[in-house]
């Protein structure tokens, strides 16, 4: 599934890199890591946006070679603390629906509203 189809849309988009990173802002979002064509490998979110994709940096998982690519973006949409859970599970169900899994590198089903 393209990230493009999410509903509501992820607003910002940076390189997964070190460097691009810096670009996130410490602020609560969800995210969504993606290949180079923009498929979906991995839907999250954060309390600190930087902070926790900085992590992914470090992961094995996320740096290497999946059945569907590398990751390559990571785009992110800003929200309130408190509608973290709602937009992750919208966008997981979003993507279930569509594909009828978890994005390949989701391993558990995100917190229930």
């Amino acid at each position: 599934m393209k990230v493009s189809i999410l509903r509501p849309e992820c607003s910002n988009e940076v390189e997964f890199s070190e460097t691009s990173v810096l670009d996130i802002p410490m602020l609560p979002g969800c995210y969504v890591l993606s290949n180079w064509s923009k498929d979906i490998l991995y839907i999250g979110q954060a309390k600190s946006l930087r902070s926790r994709i900085y992590s992914h940096l470090a992961d094995f998982a996320k740096i290497s070679m999946t059945a569907m690519g590398k990751i390559y973006w990571i785009h992110y949409a800003l929200y309130d603390e408190f509608s973290l859970n709602r937009l992750e599970r919208g966008w997981t169900q979003q993507h279930e629906n569509h594909e009828g899994s978890l994005p390949i590198l989701n391993r558990i089903q995100p917190p229930s509203v």
